[in-house]
């Protein structure tokens, strides 16, 4: 039986992708951050997790996404997978899948990003993220270890506190609270519905793998937040509200073709936006 090592398994993500392996995937595993790992596991501190490295087969790593406090965003991705990548070589692990994003490949208004795209991004999170994927390509080409990026759209669905979404769906349910969408609201995104989203990491453990390998999990389909606003709004039956921004923080377009992922994962998004707002908003 394969044994996984989860990074990150108290996290949005980590904890819908541990509640999807429990009991239904003939693998055991850990998932760091649960209460037995939580006040002792830190990236930046290898002896709190290479315990657990050990006759690990596959490393899942979620740490590492999205903070508003940058030195310490760019320490958890840089310096955290570094000491990741010697651990996993130390511990003799065969496989490990970063879970990456789209925004690296920065604003893309003529067609979704593919895989082989030249990356160009223009925040700090999508710059950060594109140096960590390249250190673990380096790792691979080094030492051997396969490595499997994955390339998230937008993530959405219960249980989600940070970003866009979830301050939408508050303000659904909460009058007091305004919405307010910088580029009046004209810039589009790809997003994808967490479940979609951990089937996709799923198919990534489960695809046998050598070398880098990289992955679009993503819709191929973009919105913009007015549609976005829209939508929610006829599904909820309420009005939000809202003062639009002028300011223009990053890209305007960002979203990417899955079509590698669908032929080599057999990874094929399952819910539709409509679908996925009104299960996030029940």
């Amino acid at each position: 039986m394969s044994k996984i090592l989860i990074l990150g398994g108290s996290g949005f993500l980590g904890q819908h992708l541990v509640n999807k392996m429990q009991g239904n995937y003939d693998f055991s595993f850990t998932a760091h951050d649960s209460k037995d790992f939580s006040d002792r596991i830190d990236i930046l501190q290898p002896h709190s997790y290479e315990p657990l490295l050990e006759n690990t087969d596959t490393v899942v790593n979620l740490i590492g996404q999205i903070d508003t406090d940058l030195q310490k965003f760019v320490q958890t991705n840089i310096v955290g997978s570094t000491n990741l990548l010697k651990s996993s070589k130390k511990n003799n692990v065969k496989k490990i899948i970063l879970v990456s994003t789209i925004n690296v490949y920065g604003d893309n208004k003529d067609r979704p990003s593919k895989e082989t795209d030249e990356l160009k991004p223009q925040s700090n999170y999508g710059m950060v993220k594109m140096i960590n994927e390249k250190l673990y390509e380096n790792f691979s080409n080094l030492y051997g270890i396969n490595i499997t990026i994955l390339r998230l759209a937008g993530v959405f669905g219960p249980g989600k506190v940070k970003g866009f979404f979830p301050q939408m769906i508050s303000a659904v349910h909460n009058k007091d609270i305004i919405l307010r969408p910088y580029n009046n609201g004209n810039h589009t995104r790809d997003l994808i519905y967490v479940d979609d989203a951990i089937n996709g990491i799923i198919q990534s453990i489960n695809y046998n793998t050598s070398g880098t390998n990289i992955f679009n999990i993503s819709t191929g389909k973009r919105y913009s937040v007015n549609e976005l606003i829209s939508i929610t709004e006829k599904i909820s039956n309420t009005k939000i509200n809202i003062e639009y921004m002028d300011d223009k923080f990053d890209e305007e377009s960002i979203w990417a073709n899955n079509s590698k992922a669908q032929e080599m994962l057999d990874f094929v998004p399952q819910t539709t936006l409509e679908d996925g707002i009104r299960k996030t908003l029940t």
